[in-house]
C-alpha cells in the first residue's frame, strides 16, 4: 500500500490549481487580443487607411502599398 503524506497531497493539489489557473488565464488572454486585433483592422477598414479588397469568400484581404 502507497501511503501518501498531507503535505506531499497538499502540494499536488497546489500543482493542478496552479496549472489550471494558468490555462484559464491563457485561454482568456488569447480570446482578448484576438478581438483586439479584429477592431484595429475593421477600423482601419472602415476609415479608408489600409488598401483592402474582398475575396472570393467575402473576407477582406489586405493589400500591400505597392499593389
Amino acid at each position: 500500500m502507497i501511503v501518501l503524506s498531507t503535505l506531499s497531497i497538499q502540494w499536488a493539489l497546489f500543482a493542478a490549481a496552479s496549472a489550471t489557473a494558468f490555462m484559464i488565464g491563457k485561454s482568456i488572454t488569447q480570446n482578448s487580443q484576438d478581438l483586439i486585433i479584429e477592431r484595429t483592422i475593421m477600423y482601419l477598414v472602415d476609415n479608408n487607411l489600409v488598401r483592402w479588397q474582398k475575396d472570393e469568400n467575402g473576407e477582406i484581404e489586405l493589400l500591400r502599398l505597392d499593389e
